[in-house]
Formats: structure tokens, sequence, C-alpha cells
């Protein structure tokens, strides 16, 4: 290097990003048509790839779907999602749709007009932290608006994550919020019975309300009614990762103290059961690796390594299934300034019982919708 030349961590390309996966470099040009890969890693390993087309200042963004060779249906998947941003082309609050196409068995894909905004997964943390405190209770107020306005259409998004929800933000403050990815969504109308089933697969997986309700011997319903409070429930999740970096201890009011005991008490079982699991396939892979730095947990041996995980994780694990009781006291704990109103309804739809949730966003806006 010589000696007046600029320092420059090797790992990042020109564009500021990791040189492997910057899809600035990776941009070419055919036929006028410039094109650039935004898949991850991890889409890529599933079969799955977002590109970039960019013609004379217009954008689109095709998904490419390949067909797996086991596991849910990638392909039909993509159909679906085709079928409901038709269904919702209306609404203002979708892509729309440009053309879909199925190449063999194996592979398909759809063409969508590009929307403008970022998700927050794909914002810097400063960026990210910048714009929720300037927009904390917009987000919220536009992401549920957002939600009942595709209920409205009778769709059901599901997968609601971090990702789901673009913001575009005007100069004077205004934000555009608009959904994208609805490739496990539902409509009653044209929905099918596996779609709903394959819908309701997916939710399960992460709601420990469908392990309370068996537990207790309460009968579930897989029916729309029941889709609807699932989907508020990951709202509601997605909400308490956004605002909540830290879980502090927080005090439970003396009028809730009894209700917190036993609520405690009932989840218990579940979220040991799920840390009991999940350490026996953590030392099954540290097993497996056999590093020297992984020689403190091989000794114990797997009961040890799985009593030592419950006796360091168990309480916290509880807490974090708590925040129905903890969420507005955690939003201060880390100083989100949240309305009451927006507090209190985030902590109904993270309840683990079920039938406690509500079942639709009207009642949360009906109070923003009469204030304009």
């Amino acid at each position: 290097m010589h000696e007046f030349e600029p320092m420059r961590d090797k790992s990042l390309c020109e564009h500021g990003n990791f040189s492997k996966s910057c899809s600035k470099c990776k941009a070419t040009t055919v036929l006028g048509i410039q094109r650039e890969d935004l898949s991850g890693d991890t889409r890529r390993e599933r079969g799955k790839r977002n590109v970039r087309y960019e013609k004379d200042g217009a954008r689109m963004i095709a998904k490419f779907i390949d067909r797996q060779p086991e596991g849910s249906d990638n392909i039909a998947r993509l159909a679906r999602e085709k079928r409901l941003l038709d269904v919702l082309a209306d609404t203002g609050v979708v892509p729309k749709v440009i053309d879909y196409k199925e190449y063999g068995n194996d592979r398909a894909r759809l063409l969508l007009e590009e929307i403008p905004g970022t998700s927050i997964d794909h914002m810097p943390r400063k960026e990210r932290g910048d714009f929720l405190k300037r927009q904390g209770e917009t987000v919220v107020r536009e992401t549920a608006q957002s939600l009942q306005k595709i209920r409205d259409q009778g769709v059901y998004v599901v997968d609601v994550n971090e990702g789901t929800f673009m913001f575009n933000e005007a100069g004077d403050g205004h934000l555009e919020t608009r959904l994208v990815d609805f490739e496990l969504g539902y409509d009653p109308e044209g929905g099918s019975v596996d779609e709903l089933k394959d819908s309701f697969s997916f939710v399960k997986k992460n709601d420990f309300g469908f392990a309370l309700a068996a537990q207790e011997g309460e009968p579930l319903t897989e029916d729309t009614a029941l889709l609807a409070k699932c989907e508020m429930h990951r709202w509601a999740r997605m909400m308490e990762r956004v605002f909540i970096a830290r879980y502090a201890k927080v005090e439970i009011p003396h009028e809730q103290s009894e209700e917190y005991a036993a609520y405690r008490a009932r989840i218990r079982p579940i979220v040991e059961k799920t840390l009991r699991d999940r350490a026996v396939n953590s030392f099954t892979r540290i097993q497996k690796g056999q590093k020297d730095a992984d020689r403190r947990y091989l000794d114990m041996g797997e009961d040890g390594y799985v009593e030592w995980s419950l006796k360091h994780g168990l309480e916290a694990g509880i807490d974090l299934q708590c925040v129905k009781f903890t969420f507005p006291q955690l939003c201060r704990a880390n100083g989100v300034t949240l309305s009451e109103k927006s507090m209190d309804f985030i902590a109904k739809c993270l309840s683990l019982d079920i039938e406690e949730r509500p079942s639709s966003f009207q009642e949360f806006i009906n109070g923003f919708e009469q204030a304009e």
C-alpha cells in the first residue's frame, strides 16, 4: 500500500456495503435495462430471488421462485400472491401486478411495480432509530390502518413482519405506507382449504397461544375468525421487536399482581418445553461440531446441558411471554413515546389467551378516523 493511499476496510466495497452481497456491485445493464439482484443469502437458500429491473427511470421488481425438493410448494404460494394482489389492486396499498409466468413445473416469476420506500428490516440501525423516534406513533397507526384496509377486502396477510410494510416519508412528515409479500396470505372467497391449512401451519410455529389452548383443553376452530386473531398477534409481536430493545425489569401494578403470577404459572410448562427442546437440538449441534471452545458444554452431557440452559434462561423466557402485562412499562423503560391507546391495544394483541385478543383493528383506528 502506498504511503498516501487511504485506508479502507477491505470487507466493504466502494458503496460501503459488504462486497459479497452488495447489489450495486452486481448490477448489470443489457439492452438498456439495468438488472440488480436484491436477494440475500437466506432467500437464495430457499430458492427465491428478488431482482430489480430499471429502464428509462421506470423500475420493476421480479420475484423468482424455484420449486424446492421438499417442504411447501413455493410456486403455488407465488401464484396465490398474484391472485391476492389482483383482488387488492384498487386499494392503493399494494404493488400492481405487471406479469406472472410459470416456467414448466420448476420455476415461476411474478413481476411487480416497485413501490417507493424502505421496510424497517432494511433500515440501517441508526436510520431506523431516528425514523421510529420521529414516526413511532404514526407507524403503529399506519400499519394498523393498512392491515384493516386489506381486511375490509376479505384478505389476510398472515405473515406480518418487519419486511411487510414499505414506508415512504415525505418532506412534510407525511408517511405513506404500503404492503408487500402475500405468499402466505388467505382470502375466503378465492382461497382453498389447503391454503387455509398452509396459513395456519405457518402461524402456529411461533404462537404459544395454540400450546396454551391445547394444555388447557380449549378447542380452537381453524377459521378466518381465528386467523384474524393470529394475524393481530403477529402484528403486535412485530411492534414489540421494533420498539423494545432492552427487556428491563419492570414493576407490575399491585392490582395485577395475582393475575400476573397466575399467568406466569400457566405458561411456565409451555416455555420450559420449548427451551428444553431447543437445548437438546443445540447440544446435538455442539456434539457434531466437537469444537474445543464448546468442551465445557460437552462435558456436561445432554441432560446437564439442558438443565444448565433452563437454569439460565427459563425465567427470562417466561418474561418474554408476559408482555401483555409489561409492554407499556417496557416502552417507557426504552424511551419509547407511544400513546397509552397504542400501548394498551398492542398489549391486548400480545396475549397468549387467544380469545382475549382483538379480532379487528377497527376499534383501535376509529378514534384516528374521527379526528381526521
